[in-house]
């Protein structure tokens, strides 16, 4: 008797687990995470020797009906719903399907390239800003980089304008990374080199300020018992090391606070002091000043002169999301 088989292909693979195996992990949202899913897509697709069935230049020799559903039947199981709309018309062309996807959220035409090189070039590392937001901010670059290649392979830029790109609107806190990067050895100069550097910096500024911290704090715990005059020292006290302490913070914040040149350095430390107080619960009878020393420092990090104390500010300046 014989056996009659249907016109679907198999896709079901070698074994169960290929099922499992079709699905990357990453799953398709848009054009912010397209590349990393085309790199993850890829991957997939060429460990199970399907990668010439999304590759319409390859067409010729991709004609294994099976392969192809099975290609298909991959790109469907790494995208979400709302994206199945742009491609039902392509049942049986994956490489149809593939080129769709990319050129809806890589772009293709010269407005789209267009796009991304003014969104690139104008790209800027915010100051003072976290680790993680370092790491995104040039991992975006990167995509956006990335993106122009899924256009046309020579659009992308050369890794060495990246990293000028990179390197040039760094925040003031970090010209060394510059200075270093642009006049030193030529093959120093790389995108992954100047994020290394940030990174390193950033890691390095949030260890000296977590220190500084710490023996404020360490050193307000030791003081804090007793009464009477022994209270009254024992706040004088730890006041000052708060107030010292306070040093790596204005100095961390300095780019973002600076902008304009419009800045009451006054007004930045005793603010800032003030929720430090509030932060370690002193009563206002324990008001902590700064000194004139910590005012001169404070400008000089700022790179300012110092302010009359007589010159209100212009506009009230808060610390509280750098605290």
């Amino acid at each position: 008797m014989s056996t009659t088989s249907t016109s679907t292909p198999d896709v079901s693979g070698a074994d169960s687990k290929d099922h499992v195996s079709m699905t990357t992990g990453v799953r398709l949202t848009g054009a912010d995470n397209y590349t990393t899913w085309a790199f993850a897509m890829t991957a997939m697709l060429d460990a199970h020797g399907l990668a010439d069935y999304v590759d319409k230049s390859k067409s010729a020799r991709a004609t294994d009906e099976r392969k192809k559903a099975r290609a298909m039947f991959a790109i469907t199981r790494n995208i979400g719903t709302s994206h199945m709309a742009l491609i039902k018309g392509c049942t049986r062309d994956p490489a149809g399907a593939w080129d769709i996807l990319r050129d809806e959220y890589a772009g293709k035409s010269n407005q789209d390239t267009a796009t991304l090189l003014i969104e690139l070039f104008g790209k800027r590392l915010d100051p003072c800003p976290s680790i993680e937001e370092a790491k995104a901010h040039f991992e975006r670059m990167n995509d956006l980089n990335l993106r122009l290649r899924e256009i046309q392979e020579d659009r992308a830029l050369p890794d060495v304008i990246l990293s000028v790109l990179m390197a040039m609107p760094l925040p003031n806190d970090m010209e060394q990374i510059r200075y270093a990067r642009l006049s030193g050895p030529a093959e120093m100069l790389t995108s992954r080199t100047i994020r290394d550097d940030v990174i390193s910096l950033l890691r390095r500024m949030a260890v000296t300020d977590g220190a500084a911290a710490n023996s404020g704090d360490a050193a307000m715990n030791a003081n804090s018992g007793g009464g009477g005059g022994r209270r009254r020292r024992s706040i004088a006290v730890g006041s000052s090391v708060v107030v010292n302490g306070l040093v790596s913070l204005v100095g961390s914040v300095a780019p973002s606070l600076a902008n304009g040149g419009d800045v009451r350095a006054h007004r930045i430390v005793d603010d800032a002091v003030k929720l430090r107080r509030r932060s370690l619960g002193l009563g206002r009878e324990s008001r902590i000043t700064s000194s004139n020393a910590f005012t001169k420092y404070a400008c000089a990090r700022l790179e300012l002169s110092p302010i009359s104390t007589s010159v209100r500010p212009t506009a009230p300046i808060s610390l509280r999301a750098c605290l």
